[in-house]
């Protein structure tokens, strides 16, 4: 309980909220949607517990955790409350990148920015006018943010991944764009495509590489 093992109840809601984003990505329809909605109150509740003052890492850990929950939620959902929960993603998300930083732990640093990077485009792709085109800047940022540390020889998936996440938000913004900067945006995708094509090969990784093809 939390009373009595307040830790112990913490870790165990963050599992729980696990379990049920996981089960919430294999079912359809309302019943994967509540299970998507009982994970991000799990996370919250361990979020009563592991909090930034107390257990930064792990407060850290959640807020990942809980990002990854609204955007999987937000991705399900139509409408206002479908860009509701993807802005409740990157605001998670860059909770968590207080707790993560690059110069102690330099791969969460990095999967996190690229958490945000992809909530930012999925949110921008749903926005209109300015407001959409400014998300889709800032999932460029952090996509960049994130092929710092994800280098092609350190961690050349990981890498690639990235180049291809960037990749799909330089062209979710170029064809936003008139004149010079929408091509600019759109030759930047087709580099960043071209550098994931490096490692996903199609002897190698068929599915990313015919992903990245497309």
């Amino acid at each position: 309980t939390k009373e009595a093992l307040p830790q112990a109840w913490a870790m165990t809601q963050n599992n729980l909220g696990n379990a049920y984003r996981s089960l919430g990505e294999r079912l359809s329809g309302t019943e994967g949607t509540d299970s998507l909605r009982a994970a991000v109150s799990a996370f919250q509740n361990a979020l009563r517990v592991r909090t930034k003052e107390s257990l930064p890492h792990a407060w850290a850990a959640s807020q990942n955790n809980l990002g990854n929950a609204y955007e999987s939620l937000g991705e399900r959902l139509s409408g206002p409350e479908g860009a509701e929960s993807l802005r409740a993603a990157v605001t998670a998300y860059q909770n968590a990148l207080q707790g993560y930083t690059r110069e102690s732990l330099s791969q969460d640093w990095a999967m996190t920015q690229d958490n945000l990077g992809a909530a930012y485009g999925r949110l921008g792709e749903r926005l209109a006018g300015t407001e959409g085109a400014d998300s889709l800047r800032a999932a460029v940022t952090a996509f960049q943010n994130a092929l710092q540390v994800l280098t092609r020889e350190s961690l050349p998936q990981a890498w690639a991944t990235a180049q291809a996440n960037l990749g799909n938000a330089y062209r979710s913004l170029g064809e936003r764009l008139d004149g010079a900067e929408g091509k600019e945006s759109l030759r930047a995708a087709v580099t960043a495509f071209q550098n994931a094509l490096q490692v996903q090969t199609k002897e190698s990784l068929l599915q990313a590489w015919a992903g990245t093809q497309d």
